[in-house]
């Protein structure tokens, strides 16, 4: 068996530090891409919230403006001499009625529809936050493995 030179010494710690520098770089990098996109996804839940809100916010001024067409309605027929609780008039009104009612329907639906989509999205992003954490902690292993091997291999020629 030979002895080492304090170059081979030297080149075994330089790849040893190397391996777990490397190690802990992709430890850190892993992590910080989970915890990005675990920011990511807490806006998407906020995204989610305002299209809800926005959507409850549009549906309340479509009821008042349904109400003013119905007023406004209203007060026409009346104006006209005619009955507003009966016959036609009674028709107008009703149709008025489940035509805002339907606006209203409508859009509480494209806001839920928005709101889920976000929701959706930033479920995606808390599933990859979770492959980032733990895909960082095995590369980091496979990087540490890996240098083991390569100071092993460096150890097995220098002492031949």
């Amino acid at each position: 068996m030979a002895d080492m030179t304090s170059q081979q010494w030297g080149s075994l710690a330089t790849t040893m530090v190397g391996s777990i520098s490397d190690a802990y770089s992709t430890n850190l990098a892993g992590r910080t891409n989970a915890a990005i996109a675990r920011i990511q996804a807490k806006a998407k839940q906020r995204q989610a919230r305002q299209a809800r809100d926005r959507g409850r916010l549009a549906a309340y001024y479509s009821r008042l403006k349904t109400r003013k067409i119905a007023g406004t309605a209203k007060a026409g027929i009346a104006a006209n001499g005619f009955a507003t609780d009966s016959g036609s008039a009674l028709d107008v009104m009703s149709d008025i009625a489940q035509a805002g009612k339907l606006d209203e329907l409508i859009i509480r639906h494209n806001a839920e529809v928005q709101a889920r989509g976000f929701e959706s999205a930033g479920q995606s992003l808390i599933a990859g936050a979770e492959f980032d954490r733990r895909s960082a902690s095995l590369n980091a292993m496979n990087v540490l493995v890996d240098g083991g091997l390569t100071v092993h291999s460096k150890w097995a020629d220098y002492t031949r």
